[in-house]
């Protein structure tokens, strides 16, 4: 049926529309695609290793990330880096997301706080380097 296929399609960088709505933050379009048949998208990476639990963290869709979470995401796409070395929690702090910060180290627990990109630069380093003292605090 054309419709499955459209839900489970693939761009040429190997964005699913699973992906593209968790990456935007569209909650609802996510639910509406796990509904059409895209559960398995949930998971899906995209070219790079990129999956749609580490784009809505990265981006600061906390609400997208914890529904991913409860519908099949993997534990070790919270643990990922990204093509340029930095782990999703320096994402999360470069960005400011203090709720998305919260909700991993309440999930992962204080090793998310290891070595967070190829420099070595602690999660404080980085924070503090974007300006974001409310996650400093």
């Amino acid at each position: 049926n054309g419709a499955a296929e459209a839900v489970r399609s693939k761009g040429s960088r190997g964005h699913t529309p699973m992906w593209m709505a968790c990456s935007c933050g569209h909650l609802k379009v996510a639910q509406w695609l796990f509904d059409m048949g895209a559960a398995e998208d949930v998971r899906a990476a995209d070219n790079k290793g990129s999956t749609p639990l580490f784009q809505a963290c990265s981006n600061g869709h906390l609400k997208v990330a914890q529904w991913l979470f409860e519908h099949g995401a993997a534990d070790e796409d919270l643990h990922k880096f990204d093509p340029n070395g930095c782990s999703l929690m320096h994402q999360v702090c470069a960005n400011g997301y203090l709720d998305v910060a919260q909700w991993l180290l309440e999930i992962c627990g204080a090793h998310v706080l290891r070595k967070v990109d190829d420099l070595e630069q602690t999660l404080m380093q980085v924070t503090c380097e974007y300006g974001h003292l409310d996650v400093a605090k």
